[in-house]
């Protein structure tokens, strides 16, 4: 087993593939992703993970990267309303049925709630971003836009966030 560096990141450099050089664009394409958010949307973005990806997602950022970034909190995905707050929520789960599922849930939620609100004028839902790990799904993404057609809000297309862990856009790695 690798020994672990100060950040509690395994070492990578001695991997007979350039996995320094993969973890690095990872971690500049997560931070960026978050960044443009930030720039776009404004407010504290409430990250939605799912599970299985708190601990991948940790190989790559730390908690404190996150908080730099923009990310006032991180939730775990689960059926049901979205995480309270009014910042934009960015979703990043894995390409499944069930993930989109709840996805498709939370945003048909967090539109009926601002529906709902009184007051006179109603707030729009919040805006979302959905980026599937490590690729998009069609499966995935015609259940989302059958769901959120009907919102007045529908969230933005999925982007590709981990492009190079996709064979058509990946650089060959080098072989040390």
């Amino acid at each position: 087993m690798a020994s672990s560096s100060s950040s509690g990141r395994p070492k990578l450099e001695k991997a007979p593939v350039d996995l320094v050089a993969l973890r690095e664009q990872s971690h500049l394409s997560l931070l960026a992703a978050l960044d443009a958010i930030v720039a776009e949307e404004g407010g504290a973005i409430r990250l939605v993970l799912d599970q299985s990806l708190s601990g991948p997602l940790g190989l790559i950022a730390e908690v404190r990267e996150f908080r730099e970034h923009g990310v006032d909190k991180i939730y775990h995905l689960e059926a049901g309303p979205p995480p309270p707050g009014t910042g934009p929520l960015v979703y990043f789960v894995r390409a499944s049925l069930e993930s989109a599922r709840a996805v498709a849930v939370q945003l048909a939620s967090a539109a009926g709630t601002a529906a709902a609100d009184d007051g006179g004028v109603t707030p729009p839902p919040p805006r979302a971003t959905l980026h599937f790990v490590p690729r998009r799904s069609l499966p995935c993404e015609k259940l989302l836009e059958e769901v959120t057609s009907s919102l007045e809000q529908p969230p933005r297309s999925p982007l590709r966030l981990f492009d190079i862990l996709q064979e058509d856009t990946m650089r060959r790695p080098r072989l040390r």
